[in-house]
């Protein structure tokens, strides 16, 4: 059943007890402060319907458009997702450049065209990514963006490429891949280690110059704040 922000009981009492919080915010700042609430009780039809409402009120707002985006490629609706962060692009591309994952456009452009099987367009967005994001705080996350890249590099028959993101993946976190401020776990850093297993059958084909089929992968999904 479809929820309307309008006619949600939930979603109005929430805007109600922000609304006197926050009495100088626009309706659009207001919906997406409800909507990072619902997001947070991991109530995600509500999140959404939330976001749709605080873009209907300014379809300008970068922010609000970002984080429907990625709320909508959570729920595996990878093509829309893509679309609004097409859309969030051409609003403000400086705004989205961000030097953490969870914040940067590329990172989730990068998915929503891989899930779509654009994997040549999905390699260079992760490329592009990985110039910018130098905050990962989270070692898995890290090596599983390089391998997905690497799948996409693979997919599209760059056999060279691949090899480069699977080994990066390997040695992650290595050099280049975190600033002086990103501080990670170092026992979560160790136990991401056993993520290689994982990782090195798709350097041994690089390596036997075997071509990959999608069919035979894991499921490859960003990760999610």
């Amino acid at each position: 059943m479809e929820i309307k922000a309008d006619k949600d009981a939930k979603i109005q009492q929430k805007l109600a007890e922000l609304r006197e919080d926050y009495e100088d915010d626009s309706p659009c700042d207001l919906m997406t402060r409800v909507a990072l609430f619902f997001y947070m009780a991991n109530d995600t039809k509500r999140t959404t319907t939330c976001l749709r409402a605080a873009v209907d009120h300014d379809p300008e707002d970068v922010r609000a458009r970002f984080l429907l985006a990625r709320t909508l490629i959570k729920s595996g609706l990878y093509r829309e997702g893509g679309k609004e962060l097409e859309i969030s692009s051409e609003i403000d591309s400086v705004a989205l450049g961000s030097p953490t994952w969870a914040n940067n456009n590329l990172y989730y452009i990068g998915y929503a065209l891989f899930r779509t099987g654009r994997y040549k367009e999905a390699a260079e967005a992760f490329r592009g990514a990985q110039n910018l994001i130098n905050i990962w705080g989270d070692a898995l996350t890290l090596k599983r963006f390089h391998l997905h890249q690497g799948f996409a590099w693979h997919l599209e028959g760059n056999i060279s490429e691949a090899g480069i993101c699977y080994r990066r993946a390997l040695i992650a976190p290595g050099p280049g891949d975190s600033c002086d401020e990103d501080v990670m776990n170092e026992e979560e850093v160790e136990a991401a280690q056993d993520f290689n297993d994982e990782i090195e059958p798709y350097l041994l084909m690089t390596q036997a110059n075997q071509l990959l089929d999608a069919e035979d992968l894991p499921e490859v999904l960003p990760a999610f704040p």
